[in-house]
């Protein structure tokens, strides 16, 4: 693997991204919330490192959701601004768009009302839908965020990002020391204001209607043990689409972290070599 070339930045419509240098092809990486900042050191290594495989091929952006969203934005509309990038910034295509959890749910919206902007759609730890487990997890480390609360909401966030039990426990003091400096300087008034705004549309949320839009091949991956999207979500999410569309991988033994290794992206580059002219 060659040496990593990471820029960051804001796009034109306010939305921040980290940028990794491959192949011709682009991929978008939507990422998961509550909060629109882009991670900085180890937890920016530890989600992203698993995606190096697609580098060959693609050069990612990732990316969260715009700053400074209005009371009431929902996911429809974070759907809207990442058209609004790909029309006026990557001349109305990308190759790839890849949405993990939070980004999963905007996804859906966004390959119903946008197909033509994209070829291959992966939905991946996310379903049309976030369990009441979820949702209540969620609003608190939002809250916790908005209250200027860093430690005390990453460290709840351990179960989501934690394996197993070991690593939930070796994970809480680490988000506690390292908490408020996991999003380097973006802890500023608007973060605060955008990331209770992304929860309430995160508690919002029913994909049914979109799902049932998509015209094009998506594959869907599941962690079998995801609090926030048990499997039965899954399964009617992939069924929701029309025609068969709806390709779900479930992976056994997982949680909500299905990224803690490189086969969830390997599974990708496998579907789209089987789906390429589809």
């Amino acid at each position: 693997m060659p040496k990593i070339n990471i820029t960051r930045g804001i796009t034109n419509n306010s939305i921040p991204y980290a940028r990794i240098e491959g192949g011709q092809k682009i991929a978008m990486l939507w990422f998961g919330g509550p909060g629109n900042a882009i991670p900085t050191g180890w937890l920016f290594t530890s989600f992203t490192k698993p995606f190096y495989p697609l580098l060959e091929e693609y050069t990612i952006i990732f990316l969260s959701r715009r700053n400074g969203m209005p009371e009431g934005y929902s996911t429809r509309n974070m759907s809207d601004d990442y058209a609004e990038l790909i029309l006026n910034e990557y001349e109305g295509h990308v190759d790839l768009i890849a949405g993990v959890s939070y980004g999963g749910i905007v996804a859906q919206h966004f390959a119903a009302d946008h197909p033509e902007l994209y070829s291959h759609l992966v939905i991946s730890a996310a379903a049309w839908q976030v369990s009441e487990v979820g949702k209540a997890s969620d609003y608190r480390f939002a809250e916790l965020l908005n209250q200027n609360k860093p430690r005390q909401a990453w460290q709840g966030m351990a179960g989501a990002l934690g394996s197993s039990a070991i690593a939930i426990a070796i994970l809480k003091p680490i988000l506690w020391l390292m908490a408020p400096t996991i999003l380097g300087d973006s802890y500023t008034d608007i973060f605060r204001q955008d990331v209770l705004i992304e929860a309430k549309a995160e508690v919002a949320h029913d994909g049914r209607e979109s799902l049932s839009r998509i015209t094009k091949p998506t594959l869907i991956q599941a962690g079998e043990n995801d609090k926030y999207f048990p499997l039965d979500l899954f399964h009617e999410t992939a069924d929701l689409i029309p025609n068969g569309n709806g390709n779900l991988v479930v992976y056994s033994g997982k949680g909500h972290n299905i990224f803690d290794n490189e086969e969830v992206t390997h599974d990708i580059l496998k579907w789209i070599a089987e789906n390429e002219n589809k």
